[in-house]
């Protein structure tokens, strides 16, 4: 089959050593290749030049719907597991998603496993069967995701957003879909909303406008071969690329004041400016140029007058691209309560810092620095996850109607300087041309009479006072406005000393050990980037005694955090980083970049924080940004907080952001942190991490020069050995018990619940035998979980099951976010747990191999970047086990292990009446109510799957789908439903009625069997963990000597 190649010149930055080739096939689909000769994964993703913005208007979320759907079987593979299955034996996962202009699919695989993978994947662009059955059940699975964002502010306030802009323009759509959509107003209109979608596919998932990226370790002309065998056969409609030529923005919607009620307690100043589309200067970026000034956080910048002011406490800019044609230029500002009243004065600031930028001109010094920035972010560029790089450059192949396909991986490149583009650009940043949103919960309702539809968001919408718009036509400089001086961080040094090595080092070395303190230290020897970074870890044992002073040591972080961030902006800017963060033991203090200015950027760090003061007014700012944020924790969807809950009750010396938010509120005042900050240093033992493009004298010197930097802290400080350190441990559930935490959320419009289902296996740096057992039944099981509680039994969007670790613990959990009680849910995931034996006695000696290989895959997955190699020890030392070397170690077990260690472990630790275990659950306070056909429905399939009936249960859910509109109310319609011709034709002849029927009526009338919830209840966590036996110390995997060499300095002594 032909096909034409048409470029094998790709830039790349200097560390690739992948090979590049474009092709195009027969029906005009374009496919990027990537042979890496290294890589032990490959991946490829195909993104469809159409989203959402095509929707039919009377069919909101249809190109959603369609992203879901498409993965519901094929003709050359029927079942509807069969790429989820495939890909999880292989140690592989996928996902998807739907943007305004673009559906990308992606998978990511083990790479001895490409082609099969591909040949699946193909299918979906092929034939994919759209089953009739699928279609409510996947229509259910859109309601529950829009269902889940229905209370999250980003979605609500970007939708709103949305409906104030031109009906001409799809921007105003509604996109998720939900069943009014998708079901119940297509119904109404006698729409089979099944032949819209094959209508859909048939006009848009066209190759012509797909671009397809496979990455592999065979070389170009396998992967070649591959891919025009494999995809050629996708129609080609000619469809076209999208263009919507109406404005998003007309007058109407400009010069508007646009105000909203959160969900959470958050202040926001938006100021929409509309541009046009900026694609077309992609080697120049004008809009980049801006977003930095505006952005900008140093002295003389918008934000730090804002934040002196006390009006602020974070601001971003960039512009946004809505379609071919439009943009937005955006400004955004977290407002304190002070700054909400003075919106306007800070809308005047603004374009006072416009008109400076007007005055001064186009300044080319600046262009150069994001030039040069953006040149050495491409050449030191590293590799990144398989499925993300492809993804990436599949949506990025799609503007190869202006980018050149040679710049597919370079166009974040700047190029030429043009003053005239920055000149022309400032003349959209005006008076006449802009709108924006405040967004604040002083609102009163009352005050806001409008409803967006979909979201419910209560919101008004008025004109601009014509008086303030003329004054911000004639502003005048602000004294205390002015550019940024040049990046004194901006490395100049990229210099790396590559030697040859016949293989990496596996390990830190240990090259200073004292009682009180220890300095590792890892050269990079095999990515060869000049980067690095130095982590050092402070054990403060006074910042954990209390919630009170776990508080103070929260609050002191963030107070740091915003005294360094006008230096740390600056250094951001050309990749140094910086942090600070509050631990279970203390604090963490991280730099990390090019190493160049790293150890000047670190300590010009260190002597800040020494030095460090607060002041009342900084104070009185970032505790009320630090309460606002725990108190905003809480209106996060129930899945993404519920995390927080266990690993409280699990953990020793663990504080809920309740118990934080209570401590700020009322406990701590300015005075109490001024005279507890000196006093967290009394005792202190530390350990760092110099990891990178360092030399050992220079990682030897930093960790010497910190020490004696931080005794200018506290002159008496009591330096700690490590024997004097508290390690935190975790709770010892005691067997033969179940427990359980109730919550009930605080935003009274969630219709979701969450269940968080944990049993407790053991502890797992004590037995590694059994935590590698854990490792390899969760493997096996996840699949199954998924596709018997999200898929089939349709619970709910979220559905994850897998590993936990605690601090010393390990176990298996099951979490699942839903509509339904979680008293159902803990019933529904106990019911999995039970046939899980019969699914293990079933999968054939193959299918186990393929997945303990799944799980050696995985654990010897080759560490792609510096970052990578970073988080593996640093993990280690954290935890206390320095088990550097675990992932091998656990390929020793798992080869090792047969399918009978697999069921007796299930049978002894997983279904045992006497496994520990907790369970925490989030109760909404406002359940929706499930209709008496969801009850049958749900029963039905439950009965199917509880009893092993063999049925086809897209048949079945196409005879249940017939009797959706009936009332279900007494047991006669139940015998009704289930003896019928049609369905007791589908059901083994052997199959009994009457235990089935029973079954059903019985969780109509009752959907939880008596018995639910379990455990004791936990009404005091505080009591509780006080009445629980905790784990042992964490200790070292093998003795620290090993990590020694010949040059290690031990010390004995303290001091």
């Amino acid at each position: 089959m032909t096909y034409q190649i048409l470029t094998e010149n790709v830039v790349k930055p200097d560390l690739d050593d992948r090979s590049y080739r474009v092709i195009e096939l027969p029906n005009k689909l374009r496919a990027l290749l990537i042979h890496d000769p290294t890589t032990d994964k490959a991946a490829a993703s195909l993104d469809v030049n159409v989203g959402n913005f095509y929707d039919p208007k009377d069919l909101p979320g249809l190109a959603h719907f369609c992203e879901h759907l498409l993965f519901m079987g094929t003709e050359k593979y029927p079942q509807e597991n069969e790429y989820s299955s495939y890909l999880s034996s292989h140690s592989g996962r996928s996902n998807a998603y739907t943007s305004s202009q673009d559906t990308n699919y992606h998978f990511e695989i083990d790479a001895n496993f490409l082609e099969g993978a591909l040949d699946r994947f193909a299918q979906f662009f092929i034939s994919p069967l759209f089953s009739k059955s699928c279609k409510d059940r996947e229509i259910q699975a859109v309601d529950s995701e829009n269902k889940k964002n229905l209370q999250n502010d980003d979605w609500r306030l970007h939708q709103l957003d949305k409906s104030i802009t031109s009906l001409k323009h799809p921007y105003n759509n509604f996109s998720t879909g939900n069943i009014q959509t998708l079901q119940d107003i297509p119904q109404s209109q006698n729409m089979d909303v099944r032949d819209e979608l094959l209508k859909f596919h048939d006009a848009y998932y066209s190759a012509n406008i797909m671009r397809l990226v496979v990455l592999g370790k065979e070389d170009l002309d396998t992967l070649t071969s591959w891919t025009v065998s494999k995809f050629s056969a996708i129609a080609n409609s000619e469809a076209s690329r999208p263009y919507f030529p109406d404005p998003p923005y007309t007058s109407k919607e400009l010069g508007i004041v646009i105000k909203a009620k959160p969900v959470m307690d958050k202040r926001v100043l938006e100021i929409a400016f509309p541009i046009p589309d900026q694609a077309e200067h992609w080697g120049f970026k004008p809009q980049r140029y801006f977003s930095h000034l505006i952005g900008h956080e140093s002295k003389g910048s918008l934000f730090e007058l804002l934040k002196t002011k006390g009006w602020a406490t974070d601001l971003s800019s960039g512009a946004v691209n809505i379609s071919k044609d439009y943009s937005t230029f955006l400004i955004e500002i977290d407002l304190t309560p002070q700054g909400l009243s003075r919106y306007e004065e800070i809308i005047y600031l603004i374009f006072q810092y416009i008109e400076l930028l007007r005055q001064t001109g186009p300044q080319r010094w600046i262009f150069e620095e994001l030039k040069d920035v953006s040149y050495m972010n491409f050449k030191f560029r590293q590799k990144a996850r398989a499925a993300s790089t492809v993804s990436s450059l599949s949506r990025q192949l799609q503007k190869d109607d202006y980018i050149p396909m040679e710049n597919i991986l370079d166009n974040s490149v700047l190029r030429e300087w043009d003053d005239k583009l920055i000149s022309d650009f400032l003349t959209y940043l005006t008076p006449d041309n802009f709108r924006i949103m405040v967004v604040a919960p002083e609102f009163e309702e009352s005050d806001l009479p409008l409803r967006e539809k979909w979201y419910g968001t209560a919101y008004s919408v008025i004109p601009f006072d014509p008086n303030f718009l003329d004054s911000l036509k004639i502003v005048e400089l602000h004294p205390e406005l002015h550019l940024p001086i040049a990046n004194e961080f901006i490395p100049k040094n990229f210099e790396v000393r590559k030697f040859d090595v016949d293989e990496p080092l596996k390990t830190p070395k240990l090259i200073k050990d004292s009682p009180n303190s220890r300095i590792w230290f890892k050269k990079d020897d095999q990515f060869w980037v000049p980067k690095g970074s130095v982590t050092i870890k402070l054990q403060l044992p006074i910042t954990q005694v209390s919630v009170l002073n776990y508080s103070l040591t929260t609050l002191y972080t963030a107070l740091v955090e915003d005294f360094l961030n006008d230096i740390a902006y600056d250094a951001a800017i050309v990749g140094l980083r910086f942090t600070l963060d509050s631990t279970t033991t203390g604090l963490r203090l991280k730099v990390e970049g090019y190493n160049d200015k790293l150890v000047k950027f670190l300590d010009t760090i260190i002597d800040k924080i020494i030095d460090f003061t607060p002041t009342q007014e900084r104070y009185n700012v970032i505790r009320e940004k630090t309460i606002r944020q725990l108190k905003n924790f809480h209106y996060y969807p129930p899945f993404q907080i519920i995390s927080q809950y266990g690993s409280t009750l699990l953990n020793d010396k663990t504080y809920l952001n309740e118990e934080t938010m209570k401590c700020l509120e009322t406990e701590i005042t300015y005075g109490k942190l001024v005279n507890f900050i000196p006093t967290m240093y009394n005792e202190l033992y530390s350990e760092i991490l110099v990891h990178g493009n360092f030399e050992r004298s220079q990682a030897f010197e930093i960790g010497t020069h910190f020490k004696e930097k931080i005794h200018r802290l506290n002159k008496a400080i009591d330096v700690l050995a490590e024997s004097d350190v508290k390690t935190n441990r975790s709770v010892l559930l005691p067997t033969n018990q179940t427990y359980r935490f109730d919550h009930e959320l605080p935003d009274k419009n969630n219709t979701n619940s969450c269940t968080d289902y944990f049993i407790q296996v053991g502890e797992h740096a004590q037995d590694v035998r059994l935590y590698n057992l854990l490792a390899l039944f969760s493997q096996i099981v996840h699949e199954p979980c998924f596709n018997r509680l999200r898929t089939n039994e349709q619970l709910g969007y979220v559905v994850f099951s897998g590993v936990r670790k605690t601090r010393t613990t390990c176990g298996f959990r099951i979490l699942v976010q839903s509509e339904r009680t979680t008293d159902y849910l803990e019933y529904r995931i106990y019911e999995f747990l039970k046939k899980v034996d019969s699914y293990l006695l079933a999968i054939s000696e193959e299918e186990f191999k393929e997945h303990v290989d799944a799980l050696i895959s995985k654990n010897l997955q080759k560490l792609k970047n510096l970052g990578e190699e970073y988080s593996r020890f640093w993990n280690e030392i954290t935890i206390g086990t320095y088990d550097f070397l675990a992932h091998e170690t656990s390929v020793k077990y798992l080869k090792q292990f047969s399918k009978q260690d697999v069921i007796d472990f299930y049978r002894q630790h997983i279904i045992n009446e006497k496994a520990p275990k907790l369970i925490v659950n989030l109760k909404a306070q406002s359940p929706s109510p499930q209709t008496p056909f969801k009850l049958v429905n749900s029963s039905v399939l439950n009965y199917l799957s509880q009893n092993e009936i063999k049925v086809s249960v897209e048949d079945v859910e196409a005879i249940l789908t017939t009797h959706k509109d009936e009332e279900f109310k007494d047991r006669k319609d139940i015998e009704k439903l289930l003896t019928n011709d049609d369905f007791r034709e589908l059901l083994p002849k052997e199959t009994e009625l009457q235990p089935f029927i029973d079954y059903v009526y019985e969780m109509l009338v009752e959907p939880v069997p008596k018995g639910y919830p379990t455990g004791s209840l936990i009404t005091h966590i505080g009591s509780w963990k006080g009445s629980m036996a905790l784990t042992q110390a964490v200790q070292p995997v093998v003795p620290l000597e090993t990590f020694h060499d010949e040059n290690t300095i031990v010390a004995q002594s303290k001091l």
